[in-house]
């Protein structure tokens, strides 16, 4: 019996499968103020798949040149870390955690401990590049504990930078106990266990240095939209100011909220002024922009100017945060 190779250029994810479509959109060109927009959409899109896909795609479909594919690690927390911690937001007994529900256990099985953190990165042009495009994977169609972090509640609060959505900021690579900081050891005596944020962080940062014209895209859909604006917002944190100062935008589809009021203020005061730059995209009545699902609104809010699509593709733009 032959079973296809999951990493040959003509594999395809369920994603890809639904929806074949890779090429860019030949009418929007460069110059287009649809362009960014344009963009993003289809490495969201293209990001579900293999690195040989992907590879393919960037170079041969649309001549652009590929620079690197990620999968990162997510380091391991404890069901119990998971759960009862001080920063945990529901503070429940250890008793009471491990009857939660078995998807929760699933998720702290399978997704934590895992390589849970894809992306790619891209420029425009080989040389002289105008744009770096960094694109995050969402969750794939049939990954149960991937789901389950998606609605999972919980959440973690940073100093300076307000309560995140936990399954998110491990994926990202936050450190056990003490979330964010600026620097930090790969997973030693692993060399290919590398973190989302830093790994991809520190590869823009050479791309900017040897592209002096060049800007930054960040883009994502579903989880992988959290993850990119998570991201352009730990940047902010760090006081990246070199990669800051010359973002072209953060494009998200289908976004689940990220944060709390406070981390939303923080983003938008870095990551939309002097200009609006984090651009939400929603679609009709899907409900990955309502996710996680919280009794109070307090805990989990959007941000970022929404652009949202109705069944007839009728555009309404809205920038109140707290809407889908």
């Amino acid at each position: 019996m032959e079973y296809p190779d999951r990493k040959s250029a003509s594999y395809r994810s369920i994603t890809g499968l639904i929806d074949p479509r890779v090429d860019l959109e030949r009418s929007i060109t460069p110059a287009d103020s649809r362009y960014h927009a344009a963009l993003c959409v289809m490495a969201s899109k293209v990001a579900y798949e293999n690195e040989a896909f992907i590879r393919d795609v960037v170079t041969r479909r649309w001549q652009m040149e590929f620079v690197q594919f990620f999968n990162c690690w997510n380091g391991k927390h404890s069901i119990k870390d998971r759960f009862c911690t001080a920063p945990c937001a529901h503070r429940r007994t250890h008793a009471t955690c491990l009857m939660l529900c078995v998807g929760c256990l699933l998720y702290c099985a399978e997704f934590e401990n895992a390589y849970t953190a894809q992306a790619f990165v891209f420029c425009d042009k080989a040389a002289d590049a105008e744009l770096v495009v960094v694109a995050f994977r969402g969750t794939p169609a049939l990954d149960v504990a991937r789901w389950c972090a998606d609605v999972d509640p919980s959440w973690y609060k940073i100093p300076r930078l307000g309560r995140a959505h936990a399954a998110y900021t491990h994926a990202l690579g936050a450190q056990r106990n003490i979330g964010w900081p600026k620097w930090v050891e790969h997973v030693k005596g692993k060399p290919q266990r590398v973190h989302a944020y830093y790994a991809i962080r520190d590869a823009v940062k050479r791309l900017l240095e040897a592209n002096g014209r060049a800007r930054v895209l960040v883009a994502g859909h579903g989880s992988g939209g959290a993850l990119a604006v998570l991201f352009a917002t730990v940047l902010a944190y760090h006081k990246e100011k070199a990669a800051l100062d010359r973002r072209a935008g953060v494009y998200t589809f289908g976004q689940p909220r990220v944060g709390d009021a406070m981390l939303a203020m923080f983003a938008e005061r870095n990551l939309d002024r002097p200009r609006k730059r984090h651009f939400r995209i929603t679609y009709g009545d899907d409900p990955l922009p309502r996710l996680p699902h919280e009794s109070s609104a307090a805990h989990f809010l959007h941000f970022g100017i929404r652009l949202h699509f109705d069944s007839l593709y009728n555009l309404k733009v809205n920038i109140h945060a707290s809407l889908l």
